[in-house]
């Protein structure tokens, strides 16, 4: 960047200016470099911020899990999704544990795709020199989500939601009666 607007720890609102795009540091052309870090300010807890922002009003996000038969991440994978009836398409690659982006505790994901209008989409990958395809519906407002494992093939069964486990034993789970 070359000018930091944006303190550490300042509320952001949508279109709200956080900084300039400029080109210092370690890079290959302007941009500016965005990610989340949570709950330290450590490359060891940088998240996908495109989880932690919600889509334009109309939009979704696409957040995928790709990996071989025994869950091992397939990283930096090309991943194609081309919506229904149309020539266009997108291409996102996977991302890896121990890289610059940890996987979400919740989605446990490799691949985030945002800001797509809603609709149905092919996902093409390559997988042991073969295309393999699945379709995903995309709903505006909505994170959809699918799995690849290997030679298991596509799934789109989201994770189960959070239980309440984190509640603390003193709190019951429900609100006492009044009286």
């Amino acid at each position: 960047m070359s000018e930091i607007i944006a303190v550490v720890g300042q509320h952001v609102e949508t279109g709200e200016l956080i900084g300039l795009v400029g080109d210092t540091g370690a890079t290959t052309g302007s941009h500016v470099h965005f990610e989340v870090r949570f709950p330290s300010n450590s490359f060891f807890y940088t998240y996908n911020p495109e989880l932690w922002i919600a889509p334009p009003q109309g939009w979704g996000v696409l957040v995928g899990r790709v990996t071989d038969a025994k869950g091992k991440t397939l990283n930096n994978m090309e991943v194609t999704l081309k919506p229904e009836g149309t020539k266009k398409s997108y291409l996102v690659k996977t991302y890896g544990n121990g890289g610059a982006i940890n996987p979400d505790p919740y989605y446990n994901e490799n691949l985030v795709l945002g800001d797509l209008p809603p609709g149905i989409y092919k996902i093409t990958l390559r997988f042991n020199d073969e295309n393999v395809q699945t379709w995903v519906e995309i709903f505006p407002g909505q994170v959809s989500y699918f799995t690849f494992e290997g030679e298991n093939g596509f799934n789109t069964i989201r994770p189960p939601a959070p239980t309440l486990e984190f509640l603390p034993e003193a709190l019951p789970a429900t609100p006492a009666s009044l009286p």
